[in-house]
Formats: structure tokens, C-alpha cells, sequence
């Protein structure tokens, strides 16, 4: 019974292995690797950069606009006063 229980106990540690094995190489398929996060960050700061970017050119156009209804606002201010 004992060599019995040996043999029982080593089939278990092989198919244990086996398990392992499988499930060792599904994540090596399917983990991120470190060349593929540094691509996504990459990506992810170009898009931050163009969305800053883009806030600026906003901010600076709304500026702008709020001159311009200032100007126009002063215009039709003296056209009335004359």
C-alpha cells in the first residue's frame, strides 16, 4: 500500500505539473510584455499631449472671442453715446 500511495501521490505531482505547464504558457501568450506597455504609454502620452494641446488652443481662442465681444461691445457703446 505504501508503493501504491507513492505511485497515487507522483501521478498527482505530474498532472499538477502538467496544469502548471498549460497554464505557465497561456500566460506567457497572453500577459503584456514590457515593449508593449511602454508602446501603450506612448500612445497614451501622444494623446495627452494633443489634448493639452488642443485645451490651450481653446482657451487662448475663447480669450480672443471675449476681446473681440469687448471691442464690439465698446463700438456699439460710442455709436450710441454720439
Amino acid at each position: 500500500t505504501d508503493m501504491g500511495s507513492v505511485k497515487q501521490s507522483i501521478g498527482k505531482l505530474a498532472i499538477q505539473t502538467l496544469k502548471n505547464t498549460e497554464d505557465i504558457e497561456w500566460i506567457k501568450e497572453n500577459m503584456v510584455t514590457k515593449n508593449d506597455h511602454n508602446k501603450v504609454m506612448t500612445a497614451l502620452d501622444e494623446v495627452l499631449h494633443i489634448v493639452r494641446r488642443s485645451d490651450e488652443e481653446r482657451v487662448v481662442m475663447n480669450a480672443r472671442l471675449d476681446r473681440l465681444d469687448a471691442q464690439k461691445a465698446d463700438k456699439t457703446e460710442v455709436e450710441r453715446l454720439r
